[in-house]
């Protein structure tokens, strides 16, 4: 069983398709996307041209006739809202309109959210989110516990994590008792054990714009066996890079002009159990629990 992995696209449509012709002449059988899928977020005042891009991002999923499985991102995170709202039954959502904003809130036994967008930003995202109830091959992780794929089972939830899971989340910067993790979000990839972090395919587009890297993963017919994992450098802008100070942090694949450690650059962005001196702060707490 084979996978594309990657994810951070930022609503890209050139890198996605540079991807995935490139992707495609390896084969794979299923595609995992670790979220950031559209740029609605922070872009949403280039006006209906975002809503094209982002349903340019699934038109073109869609053609590869491979099943897609994908979480949300931060840059996704209205979008990811309204799905909860349509779709998990243990929630109770409310919504406060303004005349220039809307007002999101989210009450789940002792846990709420309240999040606060532009009103353009939620009528953009509400045209996305119908455009995702048409998709065929679409298999988002936000409604369902587990999938089961042969011996494995996927999922984005981290409590429900097993020995035969592969975990699929967006920022989730802790070590886990999967058998496989793919987490994002940081923009640097990463590899130590069952933790990996995919990187990015494209940022920066304020910044003239950086291509990135994907994956593909090969998993062995019983969890007993490690999986094989192969980092593609999709563009040539990125390299392998090992902590200066000696500690085993695995590796990392950064952007070239990268010179230090990203665990040692921004301990935010370190990994809960893996680095000794990580530093989990308040927003990455609130990260993980929005986007799960």
């Amino acid at each position: 069983m084979r996978f594309l992995a990657l994810s951070d696209l930022h609503g890209n449509t050139t890198a996605l398709k540079s991807v995935l012709e490139e992707a495609c002449d390896t084969g794979f059988d299923y595609i995992l996307i670790g979220g950031d899928l559209t740029d609605l977020e922070y872009h949403f005042e280039d006006g209906e041209d975002i809503v094209k891009r982002a349903g340019r991002v699934f038109e073109m999923l869609e053609q590869y006739d491979t099943p897609y499985f994908f979480v949300w991102g931060n840059w996704d995170l209205t979008l990811s809202f309204l799905r909860r709202m349509r779709y998990r039954r243990d929630e109770k959502w409310t919504i406060h309109k303004h005349p220039e904003s809307v007002e999101m809130v989210m009450s789940r036994g002792d846990r709420g959210i309240v999040h606060t967008m532009p009103l353009p930003l939620y009528n953009y995202s509400l045209e996305v989110a119908e455009i995702l109830e048409s998709l065929k091959l679409a298999r988002p992780l936000d409604i369902v516990d587990t999938v089961e794929l042969g011996v494995f089972k996927l999922t984005s939830r981290p409590e429900l994590a097993d020995e035969r899971t592969i975990l699929l989340t967006h920022f989730y910067n802790k070590l886990t008792k999967a058998y496989v993790h793919l987490d994002a979000h940081v923009h640097f990839g990463r590899v130590f054990n069952n933790y990996v972090n995919l990187g990015f395919v494209y940022r920066w587009r304020e910044r003239g714009g950086e291509s990135g890297c994907y994956w593909l993963i090969s998993f062995p017919e019983s969890p007993g066996e490690p999986p094989m994992i192969e980092w593609i450098n999709h563009g040539g802008m990125m390299k392998e890079l090992r902590c200066g100070r000696g500690v085993h942090r695995g590796v990392f694949y950064t952007p070239n002009y990268w010179r230090i450690c990203p665990a040692c650059h921004d301990k935010r962005n370190s990994v809960e159990g893996l680095d000794p001196d990580a530093e989990i702060d308040l927003g990455n707490i609130m990260m993980r629990m929005m986007l799960r």
